[in-house]
């Protein structure tokens, strides 16, 4: 057997000099990654942006408040990153590196395509997911026999008890059960399509005739969301805070009614009818027993 002192040294084209430098670049900058979350927790972010308005607010930099706003979170994903660097630097557990930094890269991958965090950060992001893949490639042969030959070792070993044919309506079943539930609570507590959807400004309450009924919340509200995305909650933007309402429109009829609370809601807070016009949207009916002319004007 030849001596490993008269082997030729590797060249250009063996595949251990890719292998080592793609395991220590990716080790390097998960490092980088990994101390950056460590050292700068916590952060506050862009003082200037703190009091934006959240749809002013950038895709990169509303990540990048997610990721500020704990910093224990921050200090875990660092010592995640740095734990991958230390495993993908010894051949002998490079491959658990890879595979530990692998989702995590893939995930920085995503949030920088679809948060938009610009051309460098993507192709950065990309070029490490595919070094970590290469990494991961050079390791099918052990992955393969681990996950995929032996994973059935166990269920093959234990007698059937069931025919093929009820095993796939049983993991049918699964599959159809959660979409019809996931379907159900769309549509009773999901998104609500109605003529009131959008956040709308009080311009001006008028009364008509004696009052009787003291100040209520849709008094002293500036804003009124009637959310489009959650069936039937109102939130009414008081001096006080945010107050949650149940509102209830039928379009055939204009007919809207607010209630709160939210959850349970016991009290009226408006009863009568919508019309809209272009950019405004009236609503005439009662608040206890006075008549009430509310005029809301669409903010966006």
């Amino acid at each position: 057997m030849e001596s490993p002192a008269a082997q030729p040294a590797p060249g250009l084209g063996d595949l251990r000099i890719y292998y080592a430098a793609a395991r220590y670049w990716v080790a390097f900058m998960l490092c980088i990654l990994g101390f950056s979350q460590i050292l700068r927790a916590p952060a506050t972010g862009m003082l200037s942006e703190l009091d934006a308005p959240l749809a002013e607010v950038s895709g990169l930099r509303l990540l990048l408040y997610f990721y500020d706003y704990s910093a224990g979170y921050a200090i875990i994903v660092g010592l995640l990153f740095v734990g991958a660097a230390a495993l993908l630097l010894f051949p002998r557990s490079a491959l658990i590196g890879a595979l530990i930094a692998l989702p995590m890269l893939a995930n920085m991958t995503f949030l920088a395509v679809f948060f938009r965090a610009g051309l460098a950060l993507t192709m950065f992001a990309v070029l490490l997911l595919f070094s970590v893949l290469f990494t991961i490639s050079l390791h099918w042969p052990e992955l393969r026999e681990a996950i995929w030959d032996r994973q059935n070792t166990l269920w093959t070993r234990a007698p059937a008890r069931t025919s093929p044919a009820t095993a796939f309506v049983l993991r049918t079943a699964i599959v159809l059960a959660a979409f019809a539930f996931t379907y159900w609570l769309r549509s009773t507590r999901g998104a609500q399509d109605t003529p009131l959807g959008g956040a709308w400004t009080v311009e001006s309450i008028e009364r008509f005739g004696e009052r009787h009924q003291a100040n209520t919340v849709i008094d002293s509200a500036s804003t009124i969301y009637f959310e489009p995305d959650f069936a039937h909650l109102a939130v009414l933007k008081t001096p006080d805070g945010r107050r949650q309402a149940r509102f209830d429109v039928d379009p055939a009829t204009s007919a809207v009614t607010i209630r709160t609370p939210f959850r349970q809601p016991a009290r009226d807070v408006f009863r009568g009818f919508f019309s809209r016009a272009d950019d405004r949207l009236t609503l005439d009916g009662r608040i206890g027993t006075d008549s009430v002319r509310i005029v809301l004007r669409d903010l966006r």
